[in-house]
């Protein structure tokens, strides 16, 4: 068991330190790095800037492991971070008449998975022309 929990927090500590990392390369405040964590307590990101990192529900971490998942598609439409950057705060890709950061603050899963699926059709485009 010890060691299930051992596990648990490691694979949690990774994707933190990932979402981390991607909110410094978006260019976000605390609110929406916040915002878009879908966390429940504004704490737990204080706690993980200075390298706490408490356990948390498998929902939180599924959330996050999503946005680690929908950097690497930004990643892959938008070579610099100013472009990447641009694309989530500006995009003419509006979802809801909301460019895709704006779209995703909710914290909602779902506009995660939206904002996914139109990279994704972004990058087929890209590879069969």
């Amino acid at each position: 068991m010890t060691q299930h929990i051992s596990h648990k927090i490691l694979k949690q500590k990774q994707v933190v330190q990932q979402y981390l990392d991607i909110a410094d390369d978006w260019g976000l405040s605390d609110e929406e790095t916040f915002d878009l964590s879908n966390l429940v307590a504004f704490d737990t990101l204080h706690y993980w800037r200075h390298g706490i990192f408490p356990l948390f529900d498998d929902d939180i971490y599924e959330h996050l492991s999503a946005i680690v998942t929908l950097n690497h598609f930004v990643k892959r439409c938008f070579n610099d971070t100013s472009n990447r950057r641009l694309w989530l705060r500006s995009s003419p890709d509006t979802f809801f008449g909301k460019p895709p950061l704006e779209y995703m603050l909710s914290g909602h899963r779902s506009t995660i998975n939206d904002v996914s699926k139109r990279l994704i059709l972004r990058i087929a485009i890209a590879l069969t022309s």
